[in-house]
């Protein structure tokens, strides 16, 4: 899902959570969709993909999730 601050959202129980990255990744519009991209230039998620993300809920205004470690696209 689209954040207008992050870029990225997940949605649980129909409710969206920005995405915090980690430094070195951005986001970029593609045709349709937004694109993560690693440090070396990789996709490592899409919209509408399905990935695994270790990190954790920051109770932080705005609350949100802060991604760290791997991106595992399934």
């Amino acid at each position: 899902m689209l954040d207008p601050v992050y870029g990225t959202a997940i949605v649980e129980a129909d409710r969206p959570t920005p995405i915090m990255w980690p430094e070195g990744y951005t986001g970029r519009k593609s045709v349709w969709d937004v694109e993560i991209v690693d440090e070396s230039g990789h996709v490592v998620a899409r919209t509408g993909t399905t990935v695994q993300i270790e990190g954790a809920y920051s109770g932080v205004n705005p609350f949100s999730f802060i991604a760290c470690g791997y991106v595992l696209v399934r």
